[in-house]
């Protein structure tokens, strides 16, 4: 089957069709049915520890409490994901008095439930390390077996297609960017997507409507949407990928439609603004890249996009002085101090999050010259001066970054929290030297709509401006509009090679801003 890229370069008109689609969230978690548990009814030897008054007895297949308050039986649980859900089972036998207490990691907040013959359900959220915690309380007296451990998830399994709740004005634009200007770098931002979905028998209303998709078992807030696009149907590319704010909902009529669902959608940077370091518990890691991993790494996260180790590596993996921080420090706020000067961040339109150098993805995404022809316009040209910077200094410190002959005698003076090795601070002012020392040229395109482009993908452009005959994108249907002439002032390089640092999607347009890749950057 071919790919959108093949498609979008071998076709002159395309069949563009969007595709909307929901997970919905639910009221209450269930399991997702993994054990994660070993020993289950304590027949083995060697998993379980057992606290003063406990006793195991493997023949029995249960574990005797003998009058407890305060004593635990504990296991460490390998595959124990910190900041998550767990729901924690197991059944009272030979109960006698007393109650139980249950708790994930060092650091979690201990959940009780009052002590009864049967089957004990406590839903706790892990924190610390990975150990299971359960703990006789008010001299509980009894036996326990049948020991449960399972994730709780929040979403049912499978994406509901909503894309009949749909007009080509439900969604106005979806915006990706990097300042390319500012030497801080950081958060490659994803802008919250404003929908309007048809509502005329409340469909799309949240879930105290009986006609709601949401009825009877789901919460419309924070219910995750999805948007993609598809060339013929043959292809589904990735345009947002966000939670409904319910907070945001109103209902109003507009134009043709008697009924409109106005809502916002976050971009899942929303998450790293929810959560503080306080909530994460101690952080393990001295370098950036290891701090990283251990903040992400986590339930609060993993269960909305994937976290790789191989997908962090900042542009200076500086060693980090975690004490810089205070408690109350947003996970957001922290991402952007450690990646200033050298590295950037975003969730990609493969799910995973990325901390990475500003540099370009490994291969030429796209070739846009004129043959075929695929450029609506190119304008907003810059030769790069606007965004030198020939000194950096490090506040009240003595490294430095200096070019030999400045020509514009720009200068910066920066401070990044955390990073107080004199080497480590010296790599990311080398690192902005030779970023933004160089002239390095920028420009907008104005392309049919291309789904297919990510963030930091880099391309080749021929010219500024696009010929008579130029490809059109569903122009009857969708009204690309007239293609300009191409100008002759500025020509581009077609050699030359340029890193998407933004992309605006609108019903039939993408707009590229692109930055020059120089040899030295």
């Amino acid at each position: 089957m071919p790919s959108s890229k093949e498609l979008y370069f071998s076709k002159s008109v395309l069949n563009l069709q969007k595709r909307f689609s929901i997970l919905r969230r639910l009221a209450v978690p269930e399991t997702d049915g993994v054990e994660i548990a070993q020993d289950r009814d304590f027949s083995g030897s060697g998993v379980w520890s057992a606290g003063a008054g406990i006793t195991i007895n493997a023949e029995a297949k249960r574990a005797l409490f003998s009058y407890v308050s305060g004593m635990s039986l504990t296991q460490s649980v390998a595959d124990m994901v910190k900041s998550t859900w767990y729901r924690v089972q197991f059944d009272i036998l030979e109960y006698q008095q007393g109650d139980v207490q249950v708790q994930c990691g060092h650091e979690g907040t201990p959940m009780s439930a009052a002590g009864r013959a049967g089957r004990i359900s406590i839903d706790v959220c892990s924190k610390g390390n990975n150990t299971l915690y359960i703990t006789g309380i008010n001299e509980f007296a009894g036996t326990i077996s049948n020991v449960s451990l399972q994730k709780l998830v929040f979403y049912e399994k499978n994406w509901q297609d909503i894309t009949a709740y749909t007009t080509e004005s439900t969604i106005s634009s979806i915006s990706n960017s990097l300042d390319y200007k500012s030497w801080e770098l950081g958060e490659y931002k994803q802008d919250n997507a404003t929908l309007k979905f048809v509502n005329v028998y409340g469909q799309m209303s949240d879930e105290e409507n009986p006609e709601s998709i949401f009825y009877n078992g789901f919460v419309r807030h924070y219910s995750k949407i999805r948007i993609e696009c598809s060339f013929d149907g043959k292809t589904r590319d990735l345009l947002f990928e966000g939670l409904l704010d319910d907070r945001s909902a109103y209902t109003s009529p507009e134009s043709t439609q008697p009924v409109i669902e106005n809502i916002t959608a976050y971009s899942y940077s929303k998450l790293l603004s929810d959560i503080t370091l306080s909530e994460l518990g101690t952080l393990s890691g001295g370098t950036i890249n290891d701090l990283i991993f251990d903040v992400m790494n986590r339930g609060f996260f993993t269960d909305y996009f994937t976290v790789k180790q191989s997908a962090i590596r900042a542009g200076v993996n500086a060693a980090v002085d975690l004490t810089a921080f205070e408690q109350g420090t947003k996970v957001l706020e922290l991402l952007k101090e450690l990646a200033k000067g050298h590295s950037v961040f975003y969730v990609d339109t493969d799910g995973v999050f990325k901390f990475q150098p500003v540099e370009p993805n490994a291969e030429i995404a796209a070739e846009f010259g004129s043959a075929p022809e695929r450029k609506l316009k190119v304008y907003d040209y810059r030769t790069g001066s606007e965004r030198v910077i020939e000194k950096f200094y490090w506040e009240d410190s003595t490294e430095k970054f200096e070019v030999p002959v400045p020509k514009f005698n720009t200068s910066q003076t920066i401070n990044i929290k955390g990073i107080t090795a004199s080497a480590d601070r010296q790599a990311i002012i080398n690192y902005l030297g030779k970023k933004y020392s160089v002239k390095s040229a920028s420009f907008k395109v104005d392309l049919p709509l291309c789904p297919f482009l990510k963030k930091m993908d880099p391309v080749r452009v021929e010219q500024v401006g696009a010929l008579d005959d130029a490809f059109v994108l569903n122009v009857s249907r969708l009204d690309v509009g007239v293609l300009n002439q191409p100008v002759g002032a500025v020509k581009i390089n077609p050699e030359s090679v340029y890193v998407v640092y933004g992309i605006k999607h609108t019903s039939t347009q993408t707009t590229l801003t692109v930055l020059e890749l120089k040899e030295n950057i």
